[in-house]
């Protein structure tokens, strides 16, 4: 059970080539109502989610209880409650009577309301380790006689996926199987963390921008900005272009062990290719933002790509 290979095409082919977004395979994209929007907005220009990425949780107690009193006040929400006192935020059908796809709306049923978007995805706040947030994240249910009951991403454990969100957008997908496995309820209900420091949208001047990198102000005066975190912008036109650092490591003598200082200060991916540019793997472990060892199996010379 779940979204099978046939769905997983069509939905693909919807955001890709259309740019609009739900889970119903019977609609062609013409017959979409909601737009796939990566594009940003004034309130999707987070300009405060850098202390969101500073401030790692070392467990749900720890952002609960210490960070989103603390460091995180005023720019994370909690929309989970405890297991005592829970909250749920009620999803709204995408089209009336059709439960393939939901949506996150500040009044409920009310598609003319505003949306609540901006929600905080996991993968977004890696651990030191270079791991997923294991605190962030989300969790569905869907209400039966006035009990909620959780519903698994995961489809009879398997390894299809029976539903999807979309955390900037506040979307839910569900697979049409599990649509007709979850059976008769009487609502869907989600419980997660939502972003809700300022954003792009607060900034009364028209002729400024707040970067969401050590909260530099960019204006039209400004033509080029460094940042502690090797990030490069540079305003084009009134638009500002950021690229991100690389850093290529070149070892030259064969070595299972590989010792890199790279100063990119943040958990880099890494591809190391041999001297025949053919990739091979190894395993990374992340010293600290500026530093990392890979190890292999055998004793091998070539280039390591971080990004």
């Amino acid at each position: 059970m779940g979204f099978s290979e046939q769905a997983v095409e069509r939905l693909t082919f919807k955001v890709q080539a259309a740019n609009v977004i739900d889970a119903n395979t019977n609609l062609f994209w013409y017959e979409s109502s909601l737009e796939n929007s990566p594009k940003i907005t004034p309130n999707r220009i987070l300009s405060q989610y850098s202390t969101i990425v500073a401030n790692p949780p070392t467990s749900i107690s720890d952002l609960q209880t210490n960070l989103i009193p603390g460091a995180l006040s005023g720019i994370v929400e909690d929309l989970t409650g405890t297991d005592a006192s829970p909250i749920y935020t009620q999803l709204t059908q995408a089209k009336q009577n059709n439960n393939t796809t939901w949506v996150a709306y500040t009044t409920p049923g009310d598609r003319s309301s505003a949306r609540l978007l901006n929600w905080i995805n996991p993968s977004s706040v890696p651990q030191p380790n270079g791991n997923q947030s294991t605190a962030y994240g989300v969790q569905l249910y869907k209400q039966v006689s006035g009990a909620y009951i959780p519903i698994q991403a995961t489809a009879n454990q398997t390894t299809e996926v029976a539903w999807v969100w979309n955390y900037d957008q506040g979307l839910l997908l569900l697979a049409p199987d599990l649509i007709a496995a979850l059976g008769s309820f009487s609502g869907l209900f989600i419980r997660a963390y939502r972003y809700i420091g300022t954003t792009g949208a607060d900034s009364g001047s028209k002729s400024s921008l707040v970067v969401n990198y050590d909260n530099v102000l960019v204006d039209n005066n400004v033509s080029v900005i460094n940042f502690k975190s090797n990030l490069k912008a540079t305003l084009n036109n009134g638009v500002v272009d950021i690229t991100d650092e690389t850093f290529i490591f070149d070892q030259t003598t064969d070595s299972n062990s590989w010792a890199i200082t790279h100063n990119l200060n943040k958990y880099p991916s890494v591809t190391v290719v041999n001297t025949s540019d053919e990739e091979v793997k190894g395993g990374v472990s992340y010293t600290d933002s500026n530093s990392l060892t890979i190890d292999f199996q055998t004793n091998i010379a070539g280039k390591a790509y971080l990004n």
